[in-house]
């Protein structure tokens, strides 16, 4: 058994400044480009390539669209532009090259569901682009504009690897006009197998030295259309053994044609004994013959082991490992990233090679071309990234201060320029991790004190970073008055007020009641501060408390009102007044009352010594019932905080004698028979002084006792 040879180069290399592609767009600056998931556009162009020295790799994710409109998967404007390893479908082109797309490089791209395949177009441009391992599957239009590749107009491309199946045309070479060179363009060791046409070639003239050879045709109608006018389309190069053809036969010449398969190849050497005639006056020379087993070639290739397509890696030494395949002897291989050779060395062929790095954190490209003699194969190119930092946290709230708030914003960034955050997390004082949904800002709430505070954020390789902060609660004092201290808008009828507050401060540095503009220093505890206000005019005051705190706070109660008010409500008395009321029983009783302070509450008075009676509203009333002789009244009045005014008066009652007529005295209307009446009163009167009978004018004097 030969022993392997293992070549292990130990380098250290700089990261390429690759850019993340994760939607639709025009790349308009040089540079890599890595595609980071699928995208999808509506209609127009998805990727642009509008200027030179642009590689993109897709890393094997999908690039989808509509088969409307015209539009491109990629579209390529600029020179020396590289796309490789897409997966490319329902588009009306998977790719379209045009003006300046020269010395492309187009590689390991597969795509299927499109109205046309690939088109380029240079009017008569030398494009020198290179297309290898291309699969075009169910390419519709069946016309000379369709095929999985169309060549207008463009020179010197070169296409190799390149299958179209299920498809109308394998591929169409379109020349336009006799001004619109299609030329130098190879075709070679690909597959046209499944689809209805071979290929469509119309070339007028001067479209000169196109090569087709080393390729499979094997559909079912044939050549959908062979015009060259010059018929310089050469479908064979000369005999060469020296590597096996497209299907793995021993010699390499021209193509397979289906129409042709039943040919003899008496020698084995892979190629038919007879030429085959594609069209009219074009020649095969020397068609392939279908060997056992049909496509069991095999061709050197270059697969890439590891890391894997898109690797996130959290080690800085990162080992590439590539095997050469099916090449006649151990190759020489190259290993580069973004174009720069990192490995050079021989491998053994079929065997695993591995180059070991120490590397900076950065995305990265790489492929690996191996050759022995005319033998070479280039592999597909990946990408990975290295990331061993964690993300950079920067805290903005809270900040290095004292907040007077137990309520604050949790306000930071998180920024990984690796593979970006995946979590972020807080911890306060050392206690517990709080998680932070989708890395967001947050609002946090804390007591009042001193506080350290720190943020983490990892990346899923789980590289950590954190950021800490120290910052201070310091409230205002908390205070409230007491149910001891005067309430708001009270009137007192005393020369004294009590204040009363109840507070929360750990720093209280003094508490001050201003009472009408004048400040008063309050006694304090640990919970409650106290003032007596003495010796206090009537009159209204307004109040409040402040407490300050060491360290500049200050909390004031609100504002309250109070009266002091130790007058009585004054009264006059307008009636009765100190006089005599005669043959009168009742008498208005009108009386005014005024208070300076709290004002008048309720009215009553007395009368001799009867009971009080109410004034409803401190109104003006009625004396009645009033008896002949002397009477004695008293007004009161009180206020809200029952200070009590008072006015009295004398008053006298005169009434005339009460008498009637006796049932013994003549009748009222009598007829009398005699010369004589008999008139007879009754009365009751203390202080009789004459009583007289006027009868028809004439007065006389009547006998009197005390009654009759």
């Amino acid at each position: 058994m030969r022993k392997a040879l293992l070549f292990i180069l130990i380098a250290t290399f700089s990261a390429v400044s690759a850019i993340d592609v994760s939607s639709c767009q025009t790349l308009g600056a040089a540079g890599e480009y890595v595609l980071t998931q699928d995208i999808t556009s509506a209609g127009a162009n998805c990727i642009v390539i509008s200027v030179g020295n642009v590689n993109l790799t897709c890393n094997g994710f999908p690039i989808k669209g509509s088969t409307t409109g015209g539009a491109a998967a990629v579209r390529i404007t600029a020179n020396k532009a590289m796309v490789e390893n897409c997966k490319l479908s329902n588009t009306y082109y998977p790719m379209s090259l045009s003006g300046g797309a020269t010395n492309a490089t187009i590689r390991n791209i597969t795509g299927e569901n499109f109205t046309r395949g690939i088109y380029i177009t240079g009017v008569s441009t030398p494009m020198y682009d290179t297309f290898d391992n291309i699969t075009m599957i169910n390419v519709t239009d069946t016309t000379f504009r369709g095929g999985g590749i169309r060549i207008d107009g463009a020179a010197y491309i070169k296409i190799t690897r390149f299958n179209t199946t299920r498809s109308g045309i394998g591929f169409a070479l379109y020349g336009y006009t006799s001004s619109w060179f299609t030329n130098y363009v190879n075709i070679s060791n690909s597959w046209f197998t499944g689809n209805t046409y071979d290929f469509s070639i119309y070339l007028p003239t001067n479209n000169d030295y196109n090569k087709v050879f080393d390729n499979v045709f094997n559909n079912t109608g044939g050549i959908s259309w062979l015009y060259d006018v010059d018929g310089t389309t050469v479908f064979n190069l000369a005999k060469n053994c020296t590597s096996p053809n497209v299907l793995g036969g021993q010699c390499r010449g021209g193509n397979y044609w289906n129409a042709n398969a039943g040919c003899v190849d008496g020698n084995g050497d892979g190629i038919c004994d007879s030429g085959y005639t594609v069209n009219g006056s074009f020649y095969d020379s020397l068609p392939l013959k279908w060997t056992t087993g049909g496509g069991g070639a095999t061709y050197p290739a270059v697969t890439l082991n590891s890391p894997a397509i898109g690797a996130n890696l959290s080690n800085s030494t990162i080992t590439l490992n590539w095997t050469p395949q099916n090449f006649s002897a151990n190759p020489t291989c190259n290993a580069t990233r973004g174009g720069n050779l990192i490995f050079s060395g021989t491998c053994t062929n079929n065997t695993a090679c591995v180059s070991a790095n120490s590397t900076l954190d950065g995305l990265y490209s790489w492929n690996v071309t191996c050759y022995q003699g005319s033998e070479n194969a280039t592999s597909s190119t990946r990408s990975f990234r290295l990331d061993t930092t964690g993300p950079a946290v920067s805290l903005q709230s809270p900040a290095n201060i004292t907040y007077n708030s137990t309520s604050l914003n949790l306000n930071y960034t998180s920024i990984d320029s690796g593979i970006g955050a995946s979590s972020c997390w807080y911890s306060l004082d050392g206690g517990s991790n709080a998680s932070l949904p989708g890395c967001g800002n947050t609002s946090i709430s804390v007591a009042e004190g001193s506080h350290s505070i720190n943020i983490y954020s990892n990346d899923t390789l789980n590289n950590i970073g954190s950021a800490t902060d120290y910052f201070s609660i310091n409230l205002p004092p908390l205070v409230n008055y007491t149910s001891n201290s005067e309430s708001n808008n009270a009137f007192l009828n005393r020369k004294w007020a009590y204040f009363e507050i109840t507070y929360n401060e750990s720093e209280r540095a003094n508490t001050t009641l201003d009472l009408n503009g004048t400040f008063y220093e309050m006694q304090c505890n640990s919970t409650v501060c106290w003032y007596n206000a003495a010796a206090l005019v009537d009159g209204n005051y307004v109040y409040n408390i402040t407490m300050n705190d060491t360290g500049g706070l200050a909390n004031t109660t609100q504002m309250r009102n109070l009266s002091i008010d130790t007058a009585a409500p004054s009264l006059s008395i307008q009636s009765p007044a100190n006089q005599t009321y005669y043959n009168a029983t009742s008498v208005d009783l009108n009386f005014t009352v005024s208070d300076a302070g709290a004002g008048a509450a309720s009215c009553w008075y007395t009368l001799d010594s009867d009971p009080s009676v109410a004034l409803p509203g401190c109104s003006n009333a009625s004396l009645g019932n009033l008896t002949h002789g002397s009477h004695t009244l008293f007004i009161y009045a009180n206020d809200a905080v029952s200070n009590i005014g008072s006015a009295n008066v004398s008053f006298r009652i005169r009434l005339g004698p009460d008498f009637v007529y006796a049932p013994n005295s003549e009748q009222d209307n009598a007829y009398l028979s005699r010369d004589w009446v008999y008139v007879w009163i009754t009365y009751n009167e203390s202080s009789r002084e004459n009583t007289t009978l006027d009868f028809n004018g004439t007065i006389y004097e009547m006998r009197c006792n005390v009654k009759h």
